[in-house]
């Protein structure tokens, strides 16, 4: 499989939670759940990490924890691709 970038270090991605909390309203990208807290979330790279190894806001998205393990490195479903 063909990577765009090649980028050895990965930084935190807890900076953009609040920001993307609040453009989320809370919900999961994914499912819609509601996320309580920080604990209960991540901040996901809607184009894989492995993909585009860059932390670009563009590229980030809030989900709970469920979504965001069984997603793992893979691309997100075309049915997010329309998702507002």
């Amino acid at each position: 499989m063909l990577k765009v970038e090649n980028v050895s270090k990965r930084s935190s991605l807890d900076p953009f939670y609040q920001v993307l909390a609040s453009f989320y309203g809370g919900k999961c990208f994914y499912c819609s759940k509601t996320i309580k807290n920080m604990e209960q979330a991540h901040v996901d790279h809607f184009i894989p990490w492995s993909f585009v190894q860059a932390d670009q806001l563009w590229n980030l998205v809030i989900a709970c924890t469920a979504c965001n393990l069984s997603k793992n490195d893979k691309l997100a479903t075309d049915v997010f691709l329309e998702t507002d």
